[in-house]
């Protein structure tokens, strides 16, 4: 697993009632973390199932309380997120053919708290922790091969077998 910098681009509209303040914030990001996961097999040959994250469409809600003459404002974040994702797949194995099937896409949840300083009438500064859970179910390698009957992509199901993550979420956490 990897992950490093993202760069997005965020807007939103904020309303507020006394010390009470709620929103609604559009979030588009680009950002390249990986996640690999790897099998063996006795022949001996590796099997990695890989993704990586290109970007991110998100659309929240968000409430908090404001503070110090309205200029700070804590807030709850969380709504709905979207994103491109590509899929592979590599392995050592060259007696078998493998073909790739599923989507690119994954949906999922944002959610997460922040602090933000107002330095203008319009523009405001602050730190946020956002939490990413998509899911990304649908990626299959199907696993086929010669005929012989000591093939074990071909043993149980003579169509072959699918290689898939047994855990499809692609979890993310982030400071911005």
């Amino acid at each position: 697993d990897k992950a490093g910098m993202d760069v997005g681009l965020r807007a939103g509209y904020d309303w507020q009632s006394g010390g009470l303040v709620w929103g609604v914030v559009g979030e588009y990001a680009l950002g390249k973390a990986k996640d690999r996961v790897a099998a063996f097999s006795t022949t001996p040959a590796f099997y990695t199932l890989s993704r990586e994250l290109d970007d991110t469409l998100a659309l929240r809600g968000r409430i908090g309380l404001s503070f110090g003459g309205d200029r700070n404002l804590v807030y709850a974040t969380a709504g709905y997120a979207w994103a491109n994702i590509q899929n592979g797949f590599s392995t050592s194995n060259t007696a078998n053919t493998f073909t790739n099937t599923g989507d690119s896409s994954a949906e999922g949840a944002q959610y997460g708290v922040g602090y933000e300083r107002r330095i203008g009438e319009s523009l405001s500064v602050g730190v946020e922790y956002l939490v990413t859970q998509l899911t990304d179910d649908e990626f299959r390698v199907r696993a086929q091969g010669p005929a012989p009957a000591t093939n074990p992509f071909i043993l149980v199901n003579p169509q072959g077998t699918d290689f898939r993550r047994a855990d499809d979420d692609f979890d993310l956490g982030a400071v911005r």
